[in-house]
Order: C-alpha cells, then structure tokens, then sequence
C-alpha cells in the first residue's frame, strides 16, 4: 500500500539520503519555533482550505497615451543615417506581478493603477544625467493608495514594489513593477538615440545639437537632460510676437502643444541666450531653486537679432551660429528624436519604447479572495504524518497527541473506519469559525526587527483539522491501518487510509 506523507508548515522531515533536515524552521516542540538568541515565536501548523482562492492579479490595461505595444517597432531607413517614416508611439515595456501580503483581508474584487506620476535626474558623472521615474500606486480618483512612491532606476532591469498604505494590520498586497527596457541589452543602462532637425528649407543660420554626439549616444547622456527626451516628431513653427519672434510646439506624435517654460527641466520648451547653455546645467544639476535661478529661459527673441542663440526642445539644445538673418513668420521646422539602434546599412532601425513618462498609466485589476464550495478538491486531503510512529512533532505533549487531516475544505465531515469497517470518531470540520472567523492573529511572519508581526482578520486556512488518536470513548485506538471518508458541503466524498504504530 502507498504510504502518504503530506509536509506542512512546520512539520519535520529529512532526506533519507542525505539525513539533511529540509523542513524550516527547525522546532523544539510541536508548536514553539525557537529563533537562536531572539526568543520563542508560537506557531500554529496549518493548512489552507481546498477551496480556498486567494487575492491575484486580474487584467492589466494600459490608459496612457501611446498607440501600440511594444516594446520595440522597425522603422525604415534612407540608408544614410535618416529615417524615411516617422517613429511610433510604444507603450513603455513595464511587467506587473501581483503579491497577497495578507490575502485573507482582501475580501472583494479591487481596480488600482499604477501610473508615472513624475521624473528625475540622476546626475552620474560629469553632466550625465540619467532617467529616474517616480511610479505611484493610485485609487480612481488619482490619489495616492502607497507611502511615498519609489523611483524606476537607470538599472537595465530596474524593479519596484508598490504596497498599499499600511494600517495596524500591515499592508494587504503589493504590485511588483519591473522595467525591462530594449536598450538594455548587454548589460548597459542606455539606449542610444535618434536625432534630426529638419530646418524646413531655413539657411539663415548654422543648425546643430549643441552638445554634439553625446546626445545622441545615450537615452541619459550628456547636458541634454537625457531624462526628459521623448520619442516623437515635433513641428516648430515661427510665428511673430510682441515685436520679435516666438514659436508654437507641437508634439505631433501626440497630438499635443508643447508649453513654453522659463526652466530648463521643466518638460516645455525656451530660448537661451548664446555661450550661456552650461550656466543653466549648472544651476540645475546643483539644485537651485527655480526662484533663486540667474538663468531663465525666454519666450521671444527679437526678429533683427544676429547672436548666437538656442532653443531647448524636449530635452535637447538646438544651437543657432553664424546668423546672417532669423527665421520668418511662417517658417516651420520639425524635430525626430526616436530611441533605438540603426542595422549595419542603415535601411532598418530599430525604434525602443521610452521610459515611463507622466501621462502613463496602467489599470490593475486584483481579484478578491474566495471561499466558493465549488472550488473544493478533496483529492489533495491527505493525513500528516503518516504513518504515525509512537509519537510526532505536531504532538502538543506526550499526552496529547496528534495528527491532522490537511486540505480539507472549509467545511466538512470527517468519519474514521477501522480496516474492519467499525465507526471510531466523527470530526465535525468548520474551519471559517473553529479559530474565530474574523478574529485570529498569525505569528507567522517575522518582521527585520526579529519581532512578530500580528495580523488580524478572516481565518480563511481553516483547512486542517487535528485528532487526538482517540475514539468516541475517549480511549486512545490501537495500531494498525485506519479509513477515513470525508463529506463536504456539496455532498462529494473522498476516501483515504493511514496508519498508527503505537
């Protein structure tokens, strides 16, 4: 016959080849989990109910701006360095897994969403800057559901957790956000970036990034404030204001009007002054309050000027030299900067999602944690320990023993035969409330400090169900091979046998 051996929470076993202990945490007793030089922790062993679900991640939808998946696109090239069609709108390449810190708290179906609430720069080296992006967990009305929201790294596969606010229970789940970003690839935390400036037929100056191949070299690199570099098109059209000239930005990509802003960070669009692009950096990087700058950028320049000048379009320094006249009213120019790495002739190249930007959201759905009947597998019931050997770990002392059915269903009825088929005990199973539905606290769990961490709520693991080797007499049975049947709330039964060696 097949001799079961079911390993639960706090049971004690080892490898018969080895004699290797496997089961942790080690125990002195059946019930008491001895934690060298922190003290002594209670335990219950238990085991979930067959007909338990617990919380889990639903459906995830995007609801940001962006129009396809990702997370990368081919794109066709001239086979010169320039691209033939313009660059897409990638949703950002983040992965979602879902945790029930305290599953049985969840009691009904949730829609959360985690959205990129705000950017950073991670200054490295020199005038490096890197992407940082504040992800925030938020409920329907956009207010924020977690402590203060952690930041997506340059890492190239950067990870966070998001957990709920904490009450005196602790938190109920947490969603694990994992950004792994194309560029990526071999280790490095950048993606190299596409860049053009078409003047729209404008000679009157000499047009380039100011900064040169660093820009375009990687997705953070350089004064550009890599970090606020977006993938798109974007139309410049000069327009006269106030006496001199201004221009509309438009993020064509998106479908979205650029705003004008006097600081550099800020994710708009300015003139600068020529031979002062590096005292903006400068202020920025040494975190300068925006009221206390000397450097701010402007709305218009005059129509007659002749010096050297700039504009800052999302992310980027555009430097105007050697100007023999301004632009005219009317004049429109477009900006391409897309992420991504061109093939070996340049007729294919490969575009990468960007990094999270505010706007991004995602809706989560976390499914409930259920108790539904119908869910019940009593195939898993099984008899720990099996057989029983004079005495086991579960038993609460030498004159108490025990041994336990495990993945039961919350409610059932068991009854024990012996092999002759004479009736030894019935144990009535309600595991919702034998432990006091709705008010049971779990040790289980060890916070850093080494202190136990208390959780109150549905006892919802009621699927174990203890006897004490004893007969409906009260006499303690005989050795030898033992039936049980058991009867759930449905009416479906499962038989099984175990044995007892006095």
């Amino acid at each position: 016959m097949k001799v079961w051996y079911a390993l639960v929470p706090f049971d004690k076993n080892y490898d018969p080849a080895s004699g290797v202990e496997f089961s942790l945490p080690e125990l002195i007793s059946g019930k008491t989990w001895n934690r060298p030089r922190e003290g002594l922790y209670t335990v219950t062993p238990r085991s979930e109910a067959s007909n338990f679900k617990p919380a889990s991640l639903g459906a995830v939808a995007y609801l940001g701006q962006a129009t396809l998946e990702g997370p990368t696109v081919e794109l066709a090239g001239d086979g010169a360095g320039k691209l033939t069609e313009a660059p897409k709108s990638l949703i950002p390449p983040l992965d979602f897994s879902f945790e029930a810190v305290n599953s049985e708290r969840i009691k009904q179906d949730l829609t959360v969403f985690v959205a990129c609430t705000g950017l950073e720069v991670d200054w490295g080296c020199s005038y490096w800057a890197y992407p940082m992006r504040e992800i925030s967990l938020l409920d329907g009305s956009n207010n924020s559901i977690s402590a203060a929201p952690p930041f997506l790294t340059r890492d190239p596969s950067a990870e966070i957790i998001l957990m709920d606010k904490a009450d005196a229970s602790g938190v109920n789940y947490a969603v694990h956000v994992l950004w792994n970003h194309p560029g990526s690839a071999g280790g490095r935390d950048y993606a190299p970036v596409y860049i053009d400036f078409n003047t729209g037929g404008y000679t009157g100056a000499t047009v380039a990034n100011q900064f040169g191949s660093c820009v375009s070299d990687r997705i953070g690199t350089g004064p550009s404030i890599g970090s606020y570099i977006r993938t798109g098109v974007f139309e410049v059209a000069w327009k006269s204001a106030g006496g001199g000239l201004s221009v509309d930005v438009t993020d064509k990509t998106r479908g979205e009007t650029v705003p004008f802003s006097p600081y550099r960070e800020d994710k708009a669009w300015g003139f600068m002054p020529g031979g002062t692009y590096m005292d903006f950096f400068d202020e920025v990087k040494a975190g300068v309050s925006k009221s206390e700058r000397a450097n701010l950028m402007s709305e218009t320049i005059p129509a007659d000027n002749t010096d050297e000048f700039a504009i800052s379009i999302n992310g980027i320094v555009w430097a105007f030299t050697d100007i023999a006249a301004m632009p005219a009213s009317g004049t429109v120019m477009t900006i391409t900067n897309a992420f991504g790495e061109w093939n070996g002739d340049q007729t294919v190249f490969t575009q990468y999602a960007d990094a999270p930007y505010p706007g991004d959201k995602w809706q989560i759905q976390i499914k409930g944690m259920t108790m539904d009947p119908e869910d019940a597998d009593l195939t898993k019931i099984r008899v720990v320990p099996n057989p029983y050997m004079a005495t086991s770990v579960l038993d609460l002392s030498p004159l108490s023993r025990r041994i336990e059915f495990v993945n039961l269903p919350d409610r059932c009825t068991i009854r024990i035969f012996t092999l002759g088929g004479n009736l030894v005990n019935v144990l009535n199973h309600v595991g919702s409330n034998k432990f006091g539905w709705g008010n049971y606290t779990d040790v289980d769990r060890i916070k850093p400090d080494n202190t136990a961490e208390v959780f109150t709520g549905y006892d919802n693991h009621g699927g174990a169900e203890p006897w004490n080797l004893r007969n409906r007499f009260g006499q303690t049975v005989a050795s030898g091979l033992y039936f049980f049947h058991v009867t759930d709330s449905r009416g479906e039964t499962q038989t099984g046998r175990f044995y007892i060696i006095n």
